[in-house]
């Protein structure tokens, strides 16, 4: 019974499906902005960064790592000062369902 139970848990650990997020990104002079948003019928949990370019070419990013429930979606920010302003935003986010 506990090597069923044992080799269920595997099987489902092994189960799960990572796929790469298809975020939405805004950019405008104070905050990058990415959008994830849950589609399925089934709650996930995605974790990533996002960053955004100044225009003296730092990089800033922010980590992140929330559960979006099923229909759901969450924001991630990225901010600056008036004396950098941003250029360029992008993001690298996995999702697992």
């Amino acid at each position: 019974m506990k090597l069923k139970s044992l080799v269920l848990g595997a099987l489902m650990a092994l189960s799960t499906t990572s796929v790469f997020a298809n975020a939405y990104v805004t950019v405008n002079s104070l905050q990058v902005t990415a959008e994830v948003v849950n589609n399925s019928y089934s709650p996930m949990v995605c974790s990533g960064r996002v960053y955004g370019q100044t225009s003296s070419g730092l990089i800033l990013n922010a980590w992140f790592s929330q559960v979006i429930p099923a229909g759901g979606y969450r924001y991630a920010y990225v901010y600056t000062n008036l004396y950098g302003q941003f250029t360029n935003g992008w993001s690298d986010i996995v999702c697992n369902y």
